[in-house]
């Protein structure tokens, strides 16, 4: 299972969702490989790996891996395919199409818009290059609430879902990326592992 996130703009909370991601789908299904691609690398550094483009095991029991751009992509994915049950693809404010479901963080109901053209895009993607994405939007999946504890844990590099919560908007954040994670799963019509 090959999930990518994605949105137009910086800012947004996307690697955070994906680094958190990743951790929960390895602690609840199986071992999972995050890689960042971009220009600049955030969520390897989050994840305690270093930006060499080489796979390296992460905090939360998650392989991760740095990549400037996306062109390794396909052969990283066929060298790592059996030792991973699933794959988050953090990709830059750009859109980078390929196999697995796309997942687009909107911040509030002022950057649904944003969704909305994304959809747009993804319509026209689908008919030129015959690729098949499902989207959903942000609030059938789950709400993640704003939280300081969270954005002092990714400023100092440390996966938010690892820590203890220190408040309850913490809380509320790490229970709902676990059912982000439950929900990924069963989007891909999958069980849940250990």
């Amino acid at each position: 299972m090959i999930v990518q996130v994605w949105h137009s703009k910086g800012g947004t909370g996307k690697t955070t969702v994906a680094t958190s991601l990743a951790i929960a789908l390895s602690k609840s299904w199986g071992r999972t490989l995050y890689v960042e691609v971009g220009p600049v690398p955030v969520g390897v550094k989050i994840l305690g790996v270093e930006a060499d483009g080489k796979v390296h095991e992460g905090r939360g029991d998650v392989l991760a891996v740095y990549l400037e751009d996306d062109s390794q992509l396909p052969q990283l994915l066929e060298k790592v395919g059996n030792d991973v049950m699933a794959v988050v693809v953090d990709y830059p404010p750009c859109i980078k199409p390929g196999e697995g479901g796309l997942l687009v963080p909107v911040a509030d109901w002022l950057s649904a818009s944003t969704l909305e053209k994304t959809k747009a895009k993804v319509a026209v993607l689908n008919k030129d290059r015959g690729f098949e994405f499902k989207l959903t939007t942000a609030s059938e999946v789950v709400k993640l609430p704003f939280s300081y504890a969270v954005e002092r844990a990714v400023a100092e590099y440390v996966p938010p879902v690892l820590v203890r919560p220190a408040s309850p908007e913490h809380k509320q954040f790490v229970e709902g990326i676990r059912r982000l994670a439950d929900r990924v799963i069963e989007l891909a019509g999958l069980k849940r592992g250990p």
